[in-house]
């Protein structure tokens, strides 16, 4: 048997512990450290057993309240739908009909008790002409306003939006740039208001910025192709048409900036570059003028009675003539007083009934109004012979016209009056 020695172990060390002292300095800090600790917990322990059920704070002196608004009407023209001259916002508009738009911004800013109110405010527009093009424009530049000591300002602006500038300013940047522009078209107003209010020790500042936009007609017309840039092979045959928008003619095609032709469409054989651009007009509202005498025995009209077409904005001239035994009175507009002379103008501007008003004349005595030289002035009455009442009293008046000067009014050879104004008793 093969035996192996075993080594000795070693014996281990014995371990001997030994109280440490701590000095009596680092014991205080090791306290005080605790303390800090445990503070705040016992802080709101006690918090939350000491705290009152009402909780007061304090409040603002003095308060405030300030608003804005756009408001805006449409005015649209004489037509069939709609009774009314003018339509409230918020509706469905049709294009054609729109004579114009009336917008106004209003600002208030109102305190419970006397302040110190100052600001300023501003108004700017933002023509979207297209294809990312924007022009901005100050139309109110930039006011100040101020209130010594007072609890209210109130601004009131109003504003006439010129829908037709706007297409104008397009149709010029169009024509300048080669670009297809006005689809989707629209201006935005912004109106910018910024107050400071100040009562006593206590201040507010505040500032608002409103916006009101207004689209814009799609154009005159279209075409067939739509408008922008295409690529054909040489000799070849494109077929192209206009349709004019509501309120606007077709006039012609114009062959790079030359007329080409006025008919609506035709075919073009494409044998180089060509700018081919369809010219549009606008096309002015008619409406009608009706004439008539009351009662038909009385008198006449020139024009006869009668309706008649004419064109926005045309001035008409008319005149009433007296059946023997009748005088003229006055005409009359839509229901409205329109004047004594019988000789008037009228403007067309939307649909007119105008009436011619006589009377019978009971009597047996005749007043003959002269001028002399003839076309040197005018009279009222108007030239011409009328039957009055005996012992009737007539007022005239006379205006000398241009290059002459009244000298009097003659009563059978001899003068009576030496001012325009006068009167003449028929007897």
């Amino acid at each position: 048997m093969i035996g192996k020695r075993l080594a000795k172990l070693p014996r281990m060390p014995k371990i001997s512990w030994r109280r440490a002292r701590l000095n009596s300095w680092v014991r205080l800090g090791i306290v005080a450290a605790l303390a800090l600790l445990l503070a705040p917990a016992g802080f709101l322990v006690y918090a939350a057993y000491q705290t009152p059920d009402t909780l007061i704070q304090q409040v603002p002196a003095w308060g405030w309240v300030h608003w804005g608004e756009w408001d805006y009407t449409v005015l649209v023209r004489p037509n069939s739908l709609y009774t009314e001259e003018v339509l409230g916002p918020d509706l469905t508009y049709y294009e054609d009909l729109v004579e114009g738009i009336e917008a106004r911004f209003t600002y208030n800013f109102v305190t419970d008790t006397a302040a110190r109110i100052q600001g300023t405010y501003e108004i700017r527009e933002d023509l979207e002409i297209g294809d990312g093009i924007t022009e901005r424009r100050i139309i109110v530049p930039e006011t100040t306003f101020f209130v010594e000591q007072g609890s209210e300002y109130a601004l009131d602006l109003p504003l006439s939006i010129d829908r037709q500038a706007y297409l104008d300013r397009i149709a010029q940047v169009a024509s300048e740039t080669g670009l297809a522009l006005g689809r989707g078209s629209q201006v935005t107003y912004t109106a910018s208001v910024e107050t400071l209010a100040v009562s006593g020790a206590d201040f507010v500042e505040r500032s608002m910025e409103l916006t009101l936009t207004v689209p814009l007609p799609a154009g005159a017309g279209e075409t067939t192709p739509p408008e922008g840039n295409y690529s054909f092979r040489a000799g070849t045959e494109v077929f192209v048409s206009a349709a004019a928008a509501p309120g606007f003619e077709f006039l012609k095609w114009e062959f790079d900036g030359f007329a080409f032709v006025t008919k609506t469409s035709g075919s073009l054989t494409m044998n180089g570059d060509v700018s081919l651009t369809a010219v549009f007009q606008r096309v002015a509202p008619e409406y009608t003028l009706t004439l008539s005498s009351s009662p038909e025995i009385g008198g006449r009209t020139e024009p006869a009675a009668g309706s008649y077409t004419h064109t926005a904005g045309e001035v008409v001239a008319v005149e009433a003539f007296p059946s023997e035994g009748y005088r003229f009175l006055r005409w009359m507009v839509n229901g409205a007083d329109h004047g004594s002379n019988s000789s008037t103008e009228i403007v067309v501007e939307s649909n007119v009934v105008m009436a011619a008003l006589f009377e019978a004349v009971v009597g047996d005595f005749s007043l003959q109004i002269v001028v002399e030289p003839p076309g040197a002035g005018e009279t009222v009455p108007a030239e011409g012979s009328r039957l009055y009442d005996e012992g009737e009293t007539v007022a005239l008046s006379a205006v000398p016209a241009q290059g002459y000067e009244f000298v009097a009014w003659r009563r059978d050879d001899s003068d009576f009056a030496l001012t325009p104004s006068s009167s003449v008793i028929v007897d």
